[in-house]
């Protein structure tokens, strides 16, 4: 039997595990808050944001009034320590120069090394003058990202580069905006979504990419291509849509790569979209749906499919096409191509095609 004198070691071994778990747990709670902002000038015609954060979800959105701050930064962090530690020291940075009508601002988000401490909510809301140019690079070490333009009066940006390490990236791109470079939002682990509104100009290549997550791309009515696209995951499933793309004269070559997940491509183009388009759809092990919807008085086409594991390539509907061979339908050539290549090491590929 276990005497009296080691019990009572024991209970109070077991108080001071307790106290000392207690006293370390991350229970108390310290509150960040606070605005930042750069005033309104005339003088200025173009904004860089060049956003450097280590932990928050960013809200990038713009301002209702036309001489509203050129930037806000309005930001709400908690995080839970220690009793025996003092709240952590959270910094935020905005830098900013001037160059004849350009401003760069330069956003840090710095967290300290967290010893015996969590980050519990963090929201960064970055508002832009609405009126100015905009130029954007976000890099988020972890965090979501996402970017509304919805109040967006000058509608033209150089570029817009969102990427974000572990988290989420959403973009929603305002119907009649111009872009004039690129136009890449990225995630490392995380979901990427992309909706580009109507007649939306985008000069440079689109790339919308996750190493683990899933993809889901939008292209609406009347959105110019002048570039390549391009959308890779690595582990999860891409949805791309588009609805009467203009090509603008170019050859548009655009991939969908998955090595492990689906991949489903869907087109309507009733309109001329006035250049060619190729498509590479490459799966190492997962199914290819492909939907083509095309106007046969302009638009011709070929689909051309590949599954080496002797898996099955299933046509469902191939209206307006001729079957050339099992792997290969495709239509006389016209002024404007939509073609397409498939091919998956393990899986299925669905097709659905008709030109009317």
């Amino acid at each position: 039997m276990v005497s009296t004198k080691l019990k009572g070691l024991i209970i109070i071994a077991c108080i001071i595990t307790g106290v000392i778990s207690v006293l370390l747990a991350p229970i108390q709670i310290a509150t960040y808050k606070g605005t930042d902002a750069i005033d309104y000038s005339t003088t200025v015609q173009q904004i860089n944001l060049v956003a450097d954060i280590e932990s928050s979800n960013i809200f990038i959105e713009y301002a209702t009034e036309p001489d509203a701050d050129l930037i806000n930064i309005t930001y709400l962090y908690t995080i839970r320590h220690s009793m025996l530690i003092s709240a952590p020291n959270i910094t935020v940075t905005l830098d900013n120069s001037t160059l004849g009508t350009v401003l760069t601002v330069l956003l840090t988000i710095r967290f300290p090394w967290l010893i015996f401490s969590t980050i519990g909510y963090t929201k960064t809301i970055i508002t832009i003058n609405p009126s100015i140019i905009s130029n954007l690079s976000i890099r988020v070490d972890t965090g979501n990202i996402y970017l509304n333009s919805t109040n967006y009066q000058n509608k033209t940006y150089v570029n817009i580069d969102l990427l974000t390490a572990s988290g989420n990236v959403e973009a929603d791109i305002v119907e009649d905006s111009n872009i004039l470079g690129y136009l890449y939002a990225i995630s490392i682990s995380g979901n990427a979504d992309l909706m580009v509104d109507d007649n939306v100009y985008i000069g440079g290549p689109l790339c919308v990419n996750t190493s683990s997550g899933n993809v889901d791309i939008t292209l609406n009515e009347n959105v110019t291509l002048n570039s390549k696209f391009i959308s890779r995951t690595l582990s999860g499933n891409i949805i791309f849509r588009s609805n009467n793309i203009s090509l603008n004269n170019n050859e548009i070559k655009s991939y969908l790569l998955s090595t492990s997940g689906n991949i489903e491509a869907i087109f309507y183009q009733w309109l001329e979209p006035t250049g060619n388009l190729s498509l590479k759809i490459d799966i190492v092990s997962g199914n290819i749906r492909l939907t083509m919807r095309l106007e046969d008085d302009y638009i011709s086409s070929q689909i051309n499919t590949s599954t080496p594991s002797g898996t099955t390539t299933i046509a469902l509907l191939h209206t307006g096409y001729n079957i050339v061979s099992e792997n290969l339908i495709s239509t006389t050539t016209l002024s404007s191509n939509f073609d397409a290549d498939l091919e998956t090491n393990s899986g299925n590929i669905y097709i659905s095609a008709t030109r009317t």
